[in-house]
């Protein structure tokens, strides 16, 4: 585990810690990874480090302030309704990279399939209660998760979650639903298989199968009566199932209230995020003083729930800008999928500033790797009502 980082003026730094040491030892765990990190992040500790052929311990009276590389394990299965497979060339390498660690999946929410899952994994899972673990299930019949992941091994998902069960490891769970393949007496069976796992399966999350132009000759449409039915047969008053927000847009049937979705366990899977917003700005007097040069960006179609928001910031309708997603087609509705040059293209010839969507830019770079600097009209509005309130009134 290398050090990428070192944060100025924190103890690593003030203790001598730079960029391109190898963590060594963390106490008594040699060739540590993130997990000993985060365990150890907040105790006094002997650090071991590498560099330049030197080995010099450290202690530290907390692990803070480092951020380190670490050797994540890439995903060997072969689904055909992979959204990374079906990327175009030309993005960032990173873009690539399709992880299934279940470290990630503890530390960060990434979704696992636990296809490489060994007794050494499950054994530290418990030891050290890693625990919520998200994991990508599709299925539960055996023969049917084979076909879908590619992976010989991918049928064993059940005698896996019994084993965290025993372990006593919470978990939640997606299904990415594909027309054709594992919805109806599979998607009914995988539910009730996966119920069967409570207490500590938590939720379940249905979400749509990215559909692009890329792999749309692969996976079929998710038509408005398709996404009606599913949200009639599924739909689950409690949210322990709770159900993709693009769903709802498809068939147009109303949103659940946002107590349906409990903590929002699942909202950066798309459960949940229209509700969060209407939440975060109930009872919140609008914006008066509003720049009239001040644009919304979206996606396209146009979503009539952006009202409260634009009622809210004092932007007209007729200052919400639909973005065009050329680069991976009009079926993909997320804002965070639009490129940089969509957005330019959109925007050309219209005097003003324009507030993006929080999850439209990584950092400072669009996912086309244009960079949001060169474009200082182009805001990343925050996620954060508060924060986009402030932003506002500064402008």
């Amino acid at each position: 585990m290398f050090i990428r980082d070192v944060e100025r003026d924190s103890p690593a730094w003030d203790a001598g810690l730079r960029p391109g040491s190898r963590i060594i030892r963390i106490n008594d765990r040699k060739d540590p990874d993130l997990v000993d990190l985060y365990f150890f992040r907040d105790e006094p500790s002997e650090i071991e480090v590498g560099f330049d052929g030197r080995v010099t311990k450290y202690f530290l009276k907390v692990l803070s302030g480092i951020e380190v590389e670490g050797n994540y394990r890439s995903c060997q299965n072969r689904c055909f309704f992979c959204f990374v497979a079906g990327l175009p060339d030309n993005l960032r390498p990173s873009l690539y990279f399709k992880d299934d660690d279940y470290r990630l999946s503890f530390l960060f929410g990434n979704y696992i399939s636990m296809t490489n899952l060994t007794d050494y994994d499950f054994n530290r899972i418990g030891r050290l209660n890693l625990s919520p673990l998200y994991i990508s299930i599709h299925t539960t019949d055996p023969e049917l998760r084979k076909e879908l992941f590619g992976n010989e091994k991918a049928g064993m998902i059940r005698e896996q979650l019994k084993r965290l069960s025993a372990l006593r490891i919470n978990f939640h769970t997606q299904i990415v639903v594909i027309p054709g393949y594992n919805d109806g007496r599979y998607l009914k069976r995988t539910i009730e298989d996966l119920i069967g796992f409570r207490p500590y399966l938590k939720s379940i999350a249905l979400v749509p199968a990215g559909r692009t132009r890329y792999n749309q000759k692969k996976i079929a449409e998710t038509t408005p009566e398709y996404a009606r039915t599913l949200i009639q047969r599924f739909y689950d008053p409690g949210g322990f199932i709770q159900i993709s927000d693009e769903y709802f847009l498809i068939s147009g049937h109303p949103f659940p209230e946002p107590g349906y979705y409990q903590d929002f366990p699942q909202i950066e899977n798309g459960c949940g995020m229209v509700a969060k917003l209407f939440e975060d700005l109930k009872g919140r007097p609008p914006i008066r003083s509003s720049p009239n040069d001040l644009y919304l960006i979206t996606s396209r179609p146009p979503r009539w729930f952006l009202s409260p928001l634009t009622d809210y910031l004092g932007i007209p309708r007729d200052r919400v800008i639909e973005v065009k997603n050329s680069l991976f087609g009009p079926t993909v509705w997320v804002s965070g999928l639009l490129a940089g040059a969509d957005v330019i293209k959109a925007t050309d010839g219209i005097e003003g500033r324009f507030l993006i969507p929080p999850d439209t830019v990584n950092g400072r770079l669009f996912i086309d790797d244009v960079d949001i600097k060169d474009h200082p009209r182009f805001i990343p509005s925050p996620a954060e009502v508060d924060k986009l309130t402030e932003l506002v009134r500064t402008l």
